[in-house]
């Protein structure tokens, strides 16, 4: 009966917070659109953008966790190394992550949506005078929740939770119910089309799949790759930037976005317009090659800076990107059918996902829900477990637990 209640409270709260950086992201891109015809609406943008940082930085000041993704304090309160005011943190994330990723810059709504939903959590238990022990049920259960109703992923949002924050019976029916709920709530909203809907993909003939082994060696040293860039990226920051205190340092990426904005809108945000774009468009290896390192650069300097936003959509959209190249790679030689090429970027984003994250499950049961097709499945697991292992025999760690310890240290 918790899970239900923190399931619609929850959807609730993260169905207004989509709807509202939605609603400023497109008035955001609209600007952009008309400065290139009247210049006064760049300064517009520019005063925005300023204020949003002013804003946002006095947030940041007097509460350090509601910086980044949001992911690593949740797995901090769970083992107990860490405790936060829900009502401050949750007022002030759903403030200052709506600001910010309403800028478009490269951060997702996924990791502020499970700290949201996990402060609804400790909210809930608090005000009805649960244990110690419950409250963590409902902690997580409101973090499966947050995720659910961001993604419209029940299923891969309770699996989540269990790959993320540890299994027992009674999480598991607490996040299971919190997020179907959360996610009846956020469809009645947002619909019933699955996010990242793809409806001319195929199923792979058997005879493609070692194409699929390989990608997945690939993508794991890529994700490798992106762990260790991550990771380090804060540390940067306070080398080249030490001039501009902590809470300051988000200037960087809000000043940067306005150029990418002007000269390409259509790139800005999370961004699951732009996955769903690759079904579509016409592809060439060079534009996807200038977007690759783009959107992973940029990537890298939004989070380095400490702005509220998660890492969740931008690691699907590289995955994505990466798989349309080496699909476009393949069918130039000559090696792989046209047709074929939309589920190599559905291959992309979970093998990419899994070896980052290791939660390979997740990635697997997320990228079946948000794309609306189960004629995957073996081929995602084979991409999965191919990235998986790739990163751990370099020896990558599990990145939410590497940032909960990174964000340990410096709390």
């Amino acid at each position: 009966m918790h899970g239900i209640v923190i399931g619609g409270i929850t959807g609730a709260v993260i169905s207004i917070f989509r709807k509202l950086i939605e609603i400023l992201l497109k008035l955001t891109t609209l600007f952009y659109i008309k400065s290139n015809s009247n210049f006064n609406y760049m300064l517009v943008i520019l005063l925005i953008n300023l204020m949003i940082w002013l804003v946002v930085s006095q947030m940041i000041k007097k509460n350090l966790h509601i910086m980044g993704s949001g992911i690593p304090e949740i797995k901090g309160i769970l083992l107990n190394k860490l405790k936060l005011n829900w009502l401050s943190t949750l007022v002030n994330k759903f403030i200052a992550s709506v600001l910010v990723l309403g800028t478009g810059v490269f951060l997702g709504r996924e990791g502020p949506t499970v700290q949201l939903g996990g402060m609804i959590g400790q909210g809930y238990g608090e005000i009805t005078h649960n244990s110690n022990q419950d409250i963590r049920y409902l902690i997580k259960g409101g973090a499966a929740a947050g995720i659910s109703a961001a993604f419209n992923a029940p299923i891969a949002a309770t699996i989540f939770g269990l790959e993320e924050f540890g299994y027992s019976s009674l999480a598991w029916m607490t996040s299971f119910s919190a997020a179907i709920t959360s996610d009846l709530v956020a469809m009645k909203v947002f619909g019933l089309k699955p996010v990242l809907y793809a409806a001319k993909n195929h199923s792979l003939p058997l005879k493609f799949y070692w194409y699929v082994v390989l990608m997945g060696v690939i993508i794991g040293l890529l994700a490798f790759l992106f762990q260790k860039n991550l990771l380090i990226m804060p540390n940067i920051y306070q080398k080249l930037f030490k001039f501009i205190p902590r809470n300051y340092q988000g200037i960087v990426p809000l000043a940067l976005i306005i150029p990418i904005g002007y000269f390409w809108t259509n790139a800005l945000g999370g961004s699951s317009s732009l996955i769903v774009s690759l079904y579509k468009i016409p592809l060439t290896i060079v534009s996807l090659v200038i977007l690759l390192v783009l959107r992973y650069a940029f990537t890298m300097l939004a989070y380095g800076s400490g702005l509220p936003g998660g890492i969740f959509l931008p690691m699907l959209t590289l995955g994505a990107i990466i798989g349309a190249l080496y699909g476009v790679c393949m069918v130039n030689l000559g090696l792989l059918p046209l047709k074929y090429l939309i589920d190599f970027i559905i291959f992309g984003m979970v093998g990419y996902f899994s070896g980052i994250s290791k939660t390979p499950f997740t990635a697997i049961l997320l990228i079946t829900e948000m794309v609306g097709s189960v004629q995957h499945l073996v081929p995602l697991g084979l991409v999965a477990l191919t990235s998986y292992l790739i990163v751990d025999l370099l020896g990558g760690k599990p990145i939410y637990d590497s940032m909960m310890n990174n964000m340990l240290k410096t709390a």
